[in-house]
């Protein structure tokens, strides 16, 4: 049978223990006791993943009353950080495991993520990110929708409910995750879209001294750009579809209407009224059709105008933030299709009307956009197929503006001829605005003066950026805080005057 080329059971039974050896004789004593034990195992389907012991680890209940495998009905939590108790160890009590996130893994904050008084965990690696909520006995990952990897994630508390949300800076850009009871969601569309991305650090500044914290982002294609967190705004929805409106018939005898451009393809005015085919007058009708499903539009006009015939369908769509939206399109028989003016796709064919004939991303720009169709028939069935594809955000309840040129920075700003991986916040002058370390050069510290960023030359900051992260705090006790640099040879520490002038205190420290 499929059992023949075992030569090793082992590996399988990693779906019921995958945990440390010298913990499994606590875990059965206890189970023999009668108690209910949680033990980390793999998730069982691949059997090629488990050979391999790269399954996800899972944390199930096992008890003797449990005596069969359901782990649908027995899941605690992913992953297998236990604490385990150190003996004889001075200054630490626990130790526990962490999952590895990648050869590129980039940093590691802590931070209390829901209220509970315990640290959290979040791990940052280029192609992973976990999350791992501490629950006193064990690290919980906490899934993030739709993340992989990142080249920075940074905390804030964005939208002023008491808990941090989390930003990443990611391949595709900037992702906002808001933190809720329940879990995190993805609310990265309220950002500004920028034409091209290749992020590499990132930070929370609050650069206008509103008490909202700001996004400073270092995009190796468009320079340093700050998008200013503008607060609560009227509740909106993502994309609002309107109406339908259809204004035909027109001419098409030997198909001669795909190639002709009709008024409506000059401009769309839905009070106009067109001559069409036979001389018949086309006014714009509101259209009852339904997304989703094929629309018969043969039974919209006279029975002598179904034939050789041309129509023309429209609607508004109406973004709260520019948007990428995918559509399924089919067509009966011919289909052009516009997007504010710009014509994106033309086939010309004889076929009927089914979903995903055509697939096209409609690049959305904030407000109102116009979507125009034109479906030419020859003979027998007409109609058209329209359908948005992706899971459309929430609404928008919050908003963020790119100020980056208003404030000195963006693609001809500071920063803009060089490509930095951190973003470091302080104030380090003491005049109570948040001033900025940019990792790039030899180090580029920006003053905030309220209104615009500028360089602070002569700053006397002078160290090798390249995967180190630099940390302000206040070493000597004088109330300024000082700079600490991790370098290949040793650690750098710059002492600041409290002016935002640095020295070199290595060698005296």
């Amino acid at each position: 049978g499929e059992w023949w080329n075992h030569s090793h059971g082992e590996p399988f039974l990693l779906r019921s223990y995958a945990g440390k050896p010298e913990k499994l004789i606590t875990l059965v004593t206890e189970a023999l006791a009668g108690k209910e034990v949680i033990v980390p195992c793999m998730v069982d389907g691949n059997k090629d993943d488990l050979h391999h012991r790269r399954a996800r680890i899972q944390r199930l209940r096992a008890s003797l009353k449990l005596n069969d495998y359901n782990a649908k009905r027995d899941f605690v939590g992913w992953g297998d950080e236990d604490f385990r108790r150190l003996q004889g160890f001075a200054g630490f009590t626990h130790i526990s495991g962490l999952p590895a996130v990648g050869p590129e893994a980039q940093a590691i904050s802590a931070l209390d993520i829901n209220g509970d008084g315990k640290m959290d965990v979040c791990l940052v690696g280029a192609s992973r990110i976990a999350v791992l909520q501490n629950d006193g006995e064990s690290l919980n990952e906490i899934s993030l929708p739709g993340a992989s990897g990142a080249r920075a994630a940074v905390w804030a508390d964005y939208n002023g409910d008491g808990r941090p949300d989390l930003l990443l800076a990611t391949l595709s850009g900037p992702k906002l995750f808001t933190n809720f009871k329940e879990g995190f969601r993805d609310d990265s569309h309220p950002l500004p879209r920028l034409p091209a991305y290749n992020l590499t650090a990132a930070a929370w500044i609050d650069q206008d001294g509103d008490g909202r914290p700001d996004l400073l982002l270092g995009n190796g294609f468009h320079g340093l750009r700050l998008f200013r967190n503008a607060g609560k705004v009227e509740r909106q929805q993502p994309l609002v579809l309107g109406p339908w409106h259809y204004c035909g018939p027109f001419e098409n005898a030997g198909n001669r209407g795909f190639a002709t451009a009709y008024p409506p393809e000059m401009a769309v005015d839905l009070k106009q009224t067109h001559k069409g085919k036979r001389g018949e007058p086309c006014p714009w009708k509101e259209g009852k059709f339904i997304d989703g499903q094929v629309n018969d539009l043969a039974n919209l006009f006279k029975p002598e105008h179904r034939n050789e015939a041309a129509v023309y369908l429209y609607r508004q769509i109406e973004v709260a933030a520019d948007m990428d939206c995918p559509v399924s399109l089919g067509s009966d028989d011919t289909l052009t299709v516009w997007l504010n003016g710009k014509k994106l796709l033309e086939q010309n064919t004889t076929r009927a009307a089914a979903a995903d004939q055509a697939r096209l991303t409609l690049k959305l720009k904030k407000g109102k956009n116009d979507f125009l169709m034109k479906i030419c028939q020859g003979g027998g069935d007409w109609a058209f197929y329209f359908r948005v594809t992706r899971e459309l955000p929430p609404p928008v309840q919050w908003a963020f503006e790119d100020v980056s040129d208003a404030v000195g920075l963006g693609d001809r700003g500071i920063g803009s001829d060089c490509k930095g991986d951190t973003l470091t916040v302080a104030d380090v002058d003491g005049d109570g605005k948040m001033d900025f370390l940019y990792g790039a050069g030899k180090g580029m510290l920006v003053r905030n003066t309220g209104k615009k960023f500028e360089v602070a030359a002569g700053s006397g900051i002078d160290y090798r950026p390249g995967k180190v992260g630099p940390v302000f705090a206040d070493l000597d006790g004088d109330g300024h805080p000082d700079l600490l640099v991790p370098q290949a040879d040793g650690l750098k520490l710059f002492r600041n005057d409290g002016k935002g002038k640095f020295t070199d205190g290595t060698a005296k420290s």
